[in-house]
């Protein structure tokens, strides 16, 4: 009785389960944030209660605490009998169901993962990205009949069904892809089994080590616990989705797979349970059997059984331990050892071989530059380390410091396993004396008379200068040795914090940004006191989880209060997840006083380089590891150094996962010794301007110097071409700040050259000139550009075949090849003159091949051109174009074809000449594309040729210039939208004299100034932006101007000159105007003045004004607009000439200089219009100033005379008082509507004026009424 109704109940639930998923189509999502399908019914209140009532009894053991909500749930629905059966079900459910056996685990070697996101730890696949949940939902129908299964692959994409896995000693894999797939005709399944054994058939079952585990996870991911194979396990029950998983030992090795209430199982629960079912061999100190197990998953369905095999092929991996040695920092010859010495590889009879130095394959066997010195390690593990005693980081050393060279390597195994290791060589340091080398440079008389060095740091061929320096350890967790707050050995944010490094007495200051907050909060820019990461214990950390992709760098500035030399520093755990979401990418810059300062990368193999200053992961690198490390030096002096952290190139996640990396501790020397104490024998001289034999030298005491020239001294005045002079000042470097160190003597050496020989000028590249092929007995001819300044010629070799074979000039003329082959022609341009007095020729060269192939007398069409007309029909968009179609050997009979963007058709007998034909006024749509056409003859089929390019369309000529929808060349009113008509009279009210057709014209409704307007102000200034108020007022209307400078560098690029000012120029009516000037404008690139006339209580109209003083490449452009639309403008020439351009809104004058009056334009806006925008500058980039005037303004206002609203012009009774303005002004109104009668019909023939009123002209604006 029980058996069944928990059968039926199960079904039910099941049934009802995959109903709904199919009706909200969830799908199966792996990798995602869980979703149970009990959410989703949720969503369906009809379902929710019932389907929580029945879970209860299919799928656990747990006893209601009362019937109450049983009873609820199903007098909703009014069902008293199923209330019954449900209520008898519950109690011997409660009574008689079983309860779940726990799983006690076997503790394994874990991972030890310090921080969440500390990838360096990666030591086995049962990282997070193996370990995240699986989602199981329905995506597969639900079927009723044959119950069969139909695939087990364990593979899931990859080919095959079976599955292979290498697993290494000590860690946990999955046996199966995380896609792996399982599916049967209905859906479900009734159980499966798994078998482990030492044989592919599976027979023995077992394994042959103790330490062979199976590893239980559950559908979370939570490891559960482990048990040796061989061990009788079980019975285990986890939940999986709707199934509870029931795995149990059958034999030794062994295991059956069901659901713990008999339900039948889901295709995705079992593919989830079996992901998460791993292996491990936990036989970690040796003993441990190698090679393969099998285990095989058999699938049992009602009517069939189907498996597949997973191969385990267990290894132990190579272990690679950490080597040391050491040199002195001023040894001649090398240190040696053996990297493999105390390397382990418990597989007995391994062999273990050096594979890469520092991640690179090629460095095996050969010497490698390591930081400071040289390593050649062999195969076998066999090394020299050769210190680099140039280097002035290791020549620095003084005795008791020391510097650490660090190199990775990888060692591998016989089967291809690798582990990685590193070499740390301690320098120590010596004292020696300083070393002091010559400095050269050079001055010209007439070219480069003042140079500048460092004698210190340049190397001019002799090396730098060298001597011991203080050095710095700045040790992160010695700084920062506090704890930080939140976790443990974790120091607070560097960000804002200063640490002074006892040795040198520098400062180092400390700046983070992180715009796009990707950094983890109190791990991010924090120094890990304890931690280890890239084979170094205590660090600065990065630490990101950004959650948009991209997101900007989280970035370290360090700044160093004064500047250091030899600043090194290892950018440390550089990998990848060897997925998309995440990869380490660092970029590192530096700079001494704001001028960027180079450094020197050692890059291990796994870390790419791009550019010169950004470095990405490729690899997976532990943290004990160092092959994942980018070690950076500064060789030269920086005071600045910037880090920016954020996600390579191949995390493509849209959010991606978290990551980290650090920063080794930073070693430096100080800048303060050696240093010069003395120029020519004198420490007063040092810093100071000194006059030496031919010139003045300044030499300070970090090294930098000054040399000048002095022209007026009589040895230099007297050399010439081709002779020196030598002038040769002596240093002395001392190893200490103050005077009591050993010191040594140089010299710079300025070699002075006499004036340079006059070169001749190179020509120019020889341009156009291209490949070609063409047919024996043809004539081609090439036309070069460029060469110059020279002189042209060309030649062909070989000579014989071809007519003319040489000449002189750009273009060769018909040159007919009548011998097949290939040929060369090559022009020559040749300058023995320019500039005038030259002394050494100069030429350009330039060829192109001509390949001559052998002809038979075969059709061929060879090209197809098309040139237009320029005819385009505005109406039809259509233009015509001349085809001329080349041809070779057409047959005799049939027709020429033209097909494509154009067609037409000639008879063989009509054609123009034996070699040519073209049709004439072929039609083509204007759409400005390539025309593409195809030629043939009709009776040869071999003869076709097709050209996707015989020539440019022309651009579409259908125009809408005033934007209002109809085109111009339908345009009712150009210039204005034809839409706008008040008086409906078909006349658009741009064009209309006679706006509301009362027979008045609108200019005799409107007031009007009766001559130009008077500024009214005076003014002035040179603030970048401004204003200036109440100018030109008339009738209530005034402007208010706003200028502004617009560019590059506002105030800089460009300037005001004089700035925004009232003037005084013979000019109407005061003499007044608007003056502006502008300085460093350049108007193509944006560096320009803006005024912006704005009309308070506007709109005016018959907008009138000048503009003067436009000259030297003035440039001004015009715009207006109402309510923010724009308005046409028309410029007009004043007294400018053929000194203007006029192109739409712009003018451009190369007038002489010259204010207004002169060079002046007429500017006319019929308006009406709010707002005009006027703007200057120098069109080619003149550095001059722009001086414009605006002067001599004249506008129109609106008239309201009743106050309503509506100006005169639209209003038909202006003055309100019941009587229309046609009567009043005398016009003729027959049907009293307000508007003169239009006796024509034909209002557009007055320009919108009926023609009742004085015929067409207009009626007095006469009020004749009583």
């Amino acid at each position: 009785m029980l058996r069944c109704l928990r059968i039926i109940f199960s079904g039910m639930h099941l049934l009802l389960e995959k109903t709904i998923a199919n009706r909200i189509s969830v799908n199966r999502v792996i990798r995602a944030k869980k979703q149970s399908t009990w959410q989703s019914i949720k969503k369906y209140s009809f379902l929710k209660d019932f389907v929580e009532v029945l879970s209860h009894f299919s799928y656990t053991n747990k006893q209601f605490s009362s019937t109450r909500r049983v009873s609820e749930v199903l007098s909703l629905r009014k069902n008293k009998y199923v209330l019954h059966i449900l209520c008898c079900f519950i109690y011997i459910s409660v009574n008689f169901l079983s309860a779940q056996n726990s799983l006690q685990p076997t503790n394994l070697q874990p991972t030890n993962n310090t921080f969440l996101y500390d990838q360096g730890c990666i030591l086995s696949e049962d990282d997070i990205a193996y370990n995240l949940p699986l989602v199981n939902t329905y995506d597969r129908p639900f079927h009723i009949g044959q119950r069969t299964v139909t695939t087990v692959d364990l593979n899931g994409p990859l080919p095959g069904v079976d599955h292979a896995v290498t697993a290494q000693v000590g860690f946990i894999f999955p046996t199966v892809t995380i896609d792996n797939e399982i599916n049967t005709s209905s859906g479900t399944l009734q159980s499966a089994t798994i078998t482990f054994s030492s044989s592919p058939t599976g027979t023995p079952a077992g394994v042959p080590d103790a330490d062979d585990l199976i590893v239980i996870f559950d559908a979370a991911g939570t490891q559960l616990g482990s048990i040796g194979i061989n061990q009788i396990l079980g019975p285990v029950d986890i939940v999986y989705g709707s199934n509870t998983m029931r795995i149990q030992s059958i034999a030794s090795g062994v295991y059956s797979v069901t659901d713990a209430f008999g339900a039948a199982i889901l295709e995705t629960n079992l593919e989830s349970f079996i992901y998460n079912l791993r292996y491990a061999h936990n036989a970690v100190a040796g003993g441990g059997t190698e090679g393969n197990r099998y285990m095989i998953v058999e699938v049992t369905d009602a009517d069939n059984t189907l498996s597949a095999t997973s191969v385990i092929n267990v290894q132990y991996f190579p272990s690679a331990t950490d080597d040391i040695n050491s040199i002195q920092a001023n040894a001649t010859m090398p240190v040696s050892g053996d990297l493999e010495s105390n390397d382990i590889d418990l597989t007995a009879g391994d062999v273990l071989t050096i594979a890469e130095v520092n991640g690179v394959v090629a460095a095996v066997g050969n010497s490698f530059a390591s930081t400071y010195g040289f390593i050649t390690v062999q195969t076998d593990g066999s090394y020299d380390y050769n210190v680099d005693t140039s280097n002035i980081a290791v020549s620095g050393l003084r005795n008791g410091v020391s510097l650490t060279d660090i190199i990775s390597y990888t060692i591998e195994d016989l089967n291809g396993n690798q582990d990685f290791g590193f070499i740390t060589v301690t320098i120590n340091g010596v004292d020696d004396l300083p070393v002091a080398t010559n400095n050269i440079n050079s001055v010209t008389v007439g070219g480069t008379t003042v140079v500048n060095g460092d004698v210190i740091f340049d190397d001019d061929g002799f090396g730098v200068d060298s001597g011991d320096r203080p050095l710095a350890l700045f040790i992160w967790e010695n700084q920062f040795s506090a704890p930080g707050g939140v976790f443990a050995n974790l120091s607070g944010p560097v960000n804002g914090q200063s640490r002074t490094e006892p040795v040198t007495g520098v400062q180092v200051s400390f700046v983070s940004t992180d715009p796009d907050n990707i950094g983890i909060p109190n791990q991010n820019q924090v120094v890990y006191q304890t931690a280890t990461n890239g084979g170094h214990t205590g660090y600065l950390g990065y630490a990101i989880n950004a959650s948009v992709n991209p997101s900007a760098s989280t970035v370290l500035t360090m700044s160093f209060d004064e500047p250091v030399v030899n600043l090194s520093f290892t950018l440390s755990d550089i990998d990848w997840s060897q997925n998309d979401s995440w990869q380490d990418q660092m970029t590192v810059s530096g700079n001494l006083g704001g001028t960027p300062v180079d450094f020197i990368p050692q890059v291990s193999g796994s870390v790419v380089t791009v550019g010169a200053d950004t470095f990405y992961g490729t690899g997976s690198v532990p943290a004990q590891d160092a092959h994942g490390n980018v070690v950076i030096n500064y060789p030269t002096p920086v005071d600045q150094v910037s880090i920016a952290y954020n996600y390579g190139p191949d995390a493509t996640a849209a959010d991606n996962g978290g990551q980290i990396a650090a920063i080794s501790d930073l070693i430096w020397q100080a800048t303060g010794a050696p240093r010069v104490s003395e120029v020519d024998g004198m420490a007063g001289n040092v810093g100071m301007v000194y006059a030496t034999t031919y010139g003045f030298i300044t030499i300070n005491g970090d090294g930098t110097y000054t040399y000048t020239l002095d022209l007026t001294n009589t040895d230099v005045m007297n050399l010439t071409t081709g002779m020196t002079l030598t002038d040769t000042i002596p240093y002395t470097l001392i190893d200490t700040v103050d005077n009591s160190g050993n010191t040594a003597m140089a010299n710079v050496i300025i070699t002075i050259n006499g004036p340079a020989a006059i070169p001749c000028t190179t020509p120019s590249a020889i341009t156009g000139l291209s490949d070609i092929t063409i047919d024996e007995g043809d004539m081609t001819s090439f036309s070069a550009g460029g060469g110059t300044p020279g002189i042209l010629t060309w030649a062909v070799t070989p000579t014989t075949g071809v007519t003319p074979n040489s000449g002189v000039g750009a273009n060769t003329g018909n040159i007919t090849f009548t011998t097949a082959g290939s040929y060369t022609i090559t022009y020559t341009s040749t300058n023995d003159n320019d500039p005038l007095g030259c002394n050494t020729t100069e030429t350009a060269m330039a060829t192109a091949t001509i390949t001559v192939d052998p002809v038979a007398a075969t059709c061929d069409i060879t090209a197809i051109t098309a040139i237009s007309n320029n005819d385009c029909d505005s109406m039809s968009n259509q233009f015509t174009a001349d085809v001329t179609v080349t041809f070779e050997n057409p047959p005799a009979t049939g027709t020429l074809e033209l097909t494509g963007d154009g067609t037409a058709s000639v008879a063989v007998g009509s054609l123009d000449t034996a070699t040519s034909h073209t049709f004439n006024g072929i039609s083509f749509t204007a759409d400005g594309a390539a025309i593409s056409l195809t030629a043939a003859f009709s009776d040869d089929a071999m003869c076709t040729f097709t050209e996707a390019n015989a020539g440019t369309a022309d651009a579409t000529c259908l125009l809408d210039s005033d934007g209002d929808g109809v085109l111009d060349s339908m345009d009712i009113c150009p210039g204005f939208d034809d839409a706008v008509d008040n008086d409906l009279d078909g006349v658009p009210d741009g064009c209309d004299q006679d706006d509301d057709n009362d027979g008045i014209l609108d200019m005799d409704e409107s007031l009007c100034a009766s001559g130009f307007i008077s500024l009214g102000q005076t003014f002035s200034s040179t603030s970048v932006t401004g204003s200036v108020a109440n100018l030109f007022a008339f009738s209530g209307v005034d402007i208010t101007i706003d200028y502004e400078l617009l560019g590059s560098n506002p105030g800089v690029t460009p300037a005001w000159s004089s700035g925004v000012t009232n003037g005084s120029f013979p000019v109407g009516p005061d003499g007044q105007v608007f003056n502006t000037q502008p300085d460093n404008t350049n108007f193509p690139n944006g560096d320009v003045a803006q005024h912006t006339l704005n009309f308070t209580n506007g709109p005016v109209f018959d907008l009138e004004f000048k503009i003067g003083g436009i000259d030297n490449q003035d440039r001004v452009d015009i715009l207006a607009f109402n309510g923010g639309v724009a308005v046409p403008v028309v410029i007009a020439d004043v007294n400018l000439g053929a000194d203007l351009t006029l192109n739409d809104n712009s003018a451009v004058s190369s007038a002489p200089g010259a204010n207004a009056p002169s060079n002046s334009i007429q500017v006319t806006i019929a308006g009406p219009v709010d707002q005009v925008i006027y703007t200057t500058g120098k069109d080619n980039g003149n550095a001059g100033n722009v001086t414009i005037q605006l002067y001599e303004l004249t506008y129109c206002v609106f008239l309201d005379t009743d106050g309503d609203g509506v100006p005169n012009q639209f209003d038909l009774d202006a003055d309100n008082d019941g009587i229309y303005d046609v009567e009043e002004s005398g016009g003729v109104d027959a049907d009293n509507d307000g508007q003169a009668d239009d006796t024509d019909g034909d209002s557009s023939n007055n320009n919108g004026v009926p023609n009742s009123a004085n015929g067409g002209t207009g009626n007095p604006p006469i009020d004749s009424d009583p």
